[in-house]
């Protein structure tokens, strides 16, 4: 207390001399109009000791104020959690205008700004910033803020927080858009800054707990319970303090044993052929496009654009012609890509994000009015039509192209434009027709009542004969695809059943009409095949119809299907199938319309009759080995060679089993493998073998190859 006399004794000496002064200084002022008594007022300030912070001079008529600087740090909150990366947001208030505010961590220096539009979360307008905390120490840390005015007046505030990174989870399988069959393997590993390491991870489909695991995952699971359904895998990591990590995989189940798996890659699959596929890798929400080359099995970028995620694609004899649209864009920022010879080129915008259509080389699309129709193989372009709707118009491989009108003097007709020259097909002036469809041998589309109240449509294809009526008019619309279809002279259509469910029928190119779906709910068509065969959807089902069998449940709906080479495939995701089924006995390739079995040497890719011992070959036994091809030959997971058995037959009905040294498919035709035999030394006199092979109890039919007798000069071909 004695030490607090001198400076109270000084203070009140300084309030007379400031009586004093302050008279004088009035005088002055109303005689020379200057701030005086504030000059006056700061030296005495500084004189006596007072412990508010040095202002300097305003300037003339600014008004002599003590600074008042508040500070509220709104983030971090008190004792709250971060990681490397400290957000910090701060509301200041101050007499005068503020020069800086600064934050402060250990040492880390962080100028903030001033904002009025954001981080809003944490209240605007503020003053916001990011404080690098990496490389610092985990635990308990202090964040100091510094808000500095004009006048060099300061305060500070300070708040509590808690460095610890979130904990960090990697997902390696699956990857995303994955087919589980329904097995399905799930590795997950969870890595934290804690050396305790993570509590927790763990997997859950729709809420329900399929694994888990405490900082690692490495499990098979069974998603029987989700067949035919596409699901999202949530991987959830949780560290010590509870912080955490998610990662999500869509995935899809499909446990249908008549899918045979004969190709995966990285992406969703957009179109696949016998020698490449065009996929979508979307893991991890990234929007990479990518070739597959199926011999070499090496991948080629086409894009891979950060702002743009493509949407559907063809693949081309030059390489892909596919449409993309801007990221969380609409279908007016869609553009149309053309991968040529490993070069990208833009070809614009489509009228419609979906009029893009492929056959063979060539493609058309709408621009504006105009159709487009691209020689991929020349790369050049020509304009079909200037009266065109803006989708659903159709192109053959051949290049003709079918269209329906939008445009006066003959709106909403069908028109086919071939080798240069245009035709118009209808010509109706009441009713509708568009969307059309095409093989180059009919047309086939909608006719209907104007828009857009009770309206009826039909199904109408258009032949060298006229118009046929191959559904009467309804209320619900046909679509193309779904509805109606055309293939090598053979058409597909819904016609509503007695209940008013759509059911799925065709028509042959001499005229057949066959129903071929009866079910009491709606079936909807999926792909129709150069044969007339078909699948349809009906139930979360897909059906596959052949010609005098009843339609044989396939697969669920998830997928897409297509015909090639007398067989059927589907996409699901990632993953290509070829449709098989187990019950059907595997088929030895002959020679048409005989029993002679289409065999080769091994070695030497020669053609029967084979001798037992070739010195011509590359084996230590000098054994003829013989290659036999098989359609429908395909093992389950987890079988290998020892799962075919060979048998020949002499003509003695001796019957021999012929070790089976390799089997694999032939390049680009997945229905169709190969399987290598070796030929015993019984077989020696033996002038006609006859062969069969048997998988999982199911026995092929049986074929011939001829042997060379020992001691023969007889030459193999």
């Amino acid at each position: 207390m004695g030490s607090a006399r001198p400076q109270a004794g000084l203070f009140l000496t300084g309030l007379v001399g400031w009586s004093l002064l302050c008279r004088r200084a009035i005088a002055l002022i109303l005689k020379n109009r200057k701030p005086a008594c504030l000059v006056l007022l700061l030296s005495l300030a500084n004189f006596t000791g007072n412990a508010r912070p040095k202002v300097t001079n305003p300037g003339a008529g600014s008004p002599a104020r003590t600074p008042n600087i508040s500070i509220a740090i709104v983030q971090p909150v008190n004792n709250g959690l971060t990681g490397n990366d400290l957000t910090v947001a701060v509301t200041v208030s101050s007499t005068f205008e503020l020069q800086s505010v600064k934050a402060n961590v250990d040492g880390r220096e962080t100028a903030l700004v001033f904002t009025t539009s954001g981080p809003c979360e944490y209240g605007c307008p503020a003053w916001t910033g990011i404080v690098s905390l990496a490389g610092l120490t985990r635990g308990a840390k202090v964040l100091t803020v510094t808000a500095t005015d004009v006048m060099n007046g300061s305060a500070q505030a300070q708040q509590n927080f808690i460095h610890d990174q979130r904990p960090t989870l990697t997902v390696t399988a699956p990857l995303a858009e994955t087919v589980a069959r329904p097995a399905l393997h799930l590795t997950a590993l969870c890595t934290d800054d804690d050396p305790a390491g993570c509590s927790s991870i763990t997997v859950t489909i729709d809420g329900s707990t399929i694994a888990g695991g405490q900082s690692s995952v490495d499990v098979n699971v069974s998603l029987a319970a989700y067949d035919g359904r596409h699901v999202t895998i949530r991987f959830d990591a949780l560290d010590t303090r509870n912080q955490l990590a998610r990662i999500s995989r869509p995935v899809f189940v499909e446990a249908g044993d008549k899918l045979t798996e004969v190709e995966t890659v990285s992406g969703s699959i957009l179109d696949a052929q016998r020698d490449r596929i065009l996929f979508l890798e979307t893991t991890d929400g990234a929007n990479v496009l990518k070739i597959r080359d199926r011999n070499s099995g090496q991948d080629t970028l086409v894009l891979n654009d950060p702002t743009r995620v493509s949407r559907y694609g063809f693949l081309t004899s030059p390489g892909a012609i596919f449409v993309t649209q801007r990221l969380n864009g609409s279908s007016l920022t869609d553009l149309i890509y053309e991968w040529r010879d490993g070069a990208l080129q833009s070809l614009g915008n489509p009228n419609s994000s979906s009029s893009l259509k492929v056959r063979g080389d060539f493609a058309i699309w709408s621009s504006g009015q105009h159709l487009i129709r691209r020689d991929l193989r020349s790369g050049t372009n020509t304009e079909v039509a200037t009266i065109a709707g803006n989708f659903m118009n159709d192109v053959t491989a051949a290049g003709d192209v079918v269209f329906w009108s939008s445009q006066s003097p003959t709106n909403f007709n069908i028109y086919r434009y071939s080798a240069g020259s245009t035709t118009q097909l209808t010509s109706d002036s009441v009713l509708w027709n568009t969307y059309t469809l095409t093989d180059g041998i009919n047309v086939i589309y909608r006719k209907g009542d104007p828009c857009c109240s009770n309206q009826t449509f039909s199904i109408v294809m258009k032949a060298t004969s006229g118009e046929i009526i191959l559904a009467p008019p309804r209320s619900t619309e046909p679509n193309p695809g779904t509805d109606y279809q055309v293939n090598e002279g053979w058409a597909a259509f819904t016609r509503l059943g007695t209940g008013g469910q759509r059911q799925v029928w065709t028509r042959s190119p001499d005229g057949i009409e066959n129903q071929l779906s009866f079910f009491g709910t709606t079936s909807t068509i999926g792909a129709l095949g150069p044969a007339g065969e078909l699948t349809f959807l009906n139930g979360g089902r897909t059906y596959l119809a052949r010609a005098n069998q009843s339609p044989a449940n396939i697969a669920s709906d998830l997928g897409v299907s297509f015909a090639r080479d007398g067989h059927w495939y589907v996409t699901i995701g990632r993953s290509l199938f070829l449709v098989t089924d187990p019950s059907v006995a595997p088929t030895l390739v002959t020679e048409p319309q005989t029993t002679n079995l289409i065999a080769l040497d091994s070695v030497n890719l020669t053609r029967d009759p084979f001798p037992i011992i070739n010195r011509r070959n590359f084996s230590a036994d000098q054994r003829t080995r013989v290659t036999l091809f098989v359609d429908n030959l395909n093992l389950l997971a987890g079988e290998n060679a020892a799962a075919i058995n060979v048998q020949a037959e002499d003509p003695a009905q001796h019957v021999y089993a012929l070790p089976v040294e390799y089997f694999g498919k032939v390049p680009n035709y997945d229905w169709l493998t190969q399987v290598t035999v070796k030929l015993p030394d019984e077989l020696t006199n033996a002038a006609t073998v006859s062969l069969s092979i048997t998988v999982r109890g199911s026995v092929s039919n049986k074929a011939v190859i001829r042997i060379v007798p020992a001691g023969s000069t007889q030459k193999t071909k």
